[in-house]
């Protein structure tokens, strides 16, 4: 679903992007599937790049829970790194 929908109309300039942009993004799942603490740890050289990621996951439906060893819902940390070829 991101790589999907990552919305290049949120980049300024997207046809000038470098050859290749890394971000990584931390965030919360909680036990109801529900995003929060949404956070860059990694930010690239374009902040625009950076927000679009982001607001793509605040823009995200709701998650799969992860699950514990009794297969109850469970909060966990993702950490997802974007990389861009350019444009």
């Amino acid at each position: 679903w991101v790589s999907v929908n990552l919305n290049p109309q949120c980049l300024e300039t997207t046809r000038h992007l470098p050859p290749r942009l890394n971000c990584v993004v931390r965030f919360i799942v909680d036990k109801a599937g529900k995003v929060s603490d949404i956070e860059i740890v990694q930010a690239s050289s374009w902040p625009s790049y950076d927000l679009a990621e982001v607001e793509t996951i605040k823009a995200s439906p709701q998650w799969q829970p992860a699950t514990d060893s009794e297969r109850q819902p469970s909060a966990t940390i993702i950490v997802l790194p974007f990389i861009s070829s350019g444009r």
